[in-house]
């Protein structure tokens, strides 16, 4: 993999680094005889696609940090410490709202989707409003309904790209729905801890690309 090693062992949590390969000196031998193309004109060349849908250096969150209730303000999105599959919620804020503890650190990706920072779980909508629920869902990286953007101006956060359903807090219950978006409804804004707007400016203007 020549330099790519390094994006392989960035992504691994340090699992490829105590692999020991053992000794590589015959198969090193036998590509300097052939010729053969380096890894860098492979990926180029042959699996672009791959690059593209999985960047060894991937662009910058949109959005992350703590997801904060802006008509409860001490209230933000929690996973209620449940596993994947699960219905999330509410649960008392953070103290540090720019970098929360894993259960209410989250990130709209550069994939479009709304996810716990760093990690392959990303809110889901399953139903259609009134109050459809947020589920905790494998990230399937296709938009549909894990695609999430963040309406600055409204402070809404929007589910799907062509709806105008919006995430509205429901703080007796500590639960969030899916809802109509409503610029009269407090429920519905929301502030992130930390806000990319460089990349938020782009938002509709770079699709990610997928196979």
């Amino acid at each position: 993999m020549d330099e790519y090693k390094s994006y392989l062992y960035e992504h691994g949590n340090g699992y490829y680094e105590v692999i020991d390969p053992g000794d590589l000196s015959k198969q090193k031998a036998i590509r300097e005889k052939l010729h053969c193309k380096s890894f860098k004109w492979f990926i180029e060349n042959v699996a672009f696609d791959l690059i593209r849908a999985y960047p060894p250096v991937e662009p910058p969150d949109f959005a992350y940090g703590a997801i904060q209730s802006d008509a409860e303000p001490a209230l933000c999105i929690d996973t209620l410490n449940k596993p994947r599959h699960s219905q999330i919620g509410l649960y008392p804020c953070a103290e540090n709202l720019k970098q929360p503890q894993r259960n209410q650190n989250w990130a709209i990706s550069w994939r479009k989707d709304l996810r716990l920072s760093r990690k392959r779980y990303c809110f889901d909508v399953q139903q259609q409003p009134p109050n459809a629920s947020i589920w905790l869902w494998e990230c399937h990286g296709q938009g549909g309904n894990q695609f999430w953007f963040y309406d600055r101006h409204h402070k809404w956060l929007v589910a799907g790209k062509h709806n105008n359903h919006c995430l509205e807090a429901e703080p007796k219950s500590r639960t969030i729905y899916i809802n109509r978006c409503d610029s009269e409804n407090p429920y519905m804004k929301w502030s992130f801890g930390n806000v990319n707007d460089t990349a938020l400016d782009m938002f509709f203007q770079q699709e990610p690309k997928y196979f």
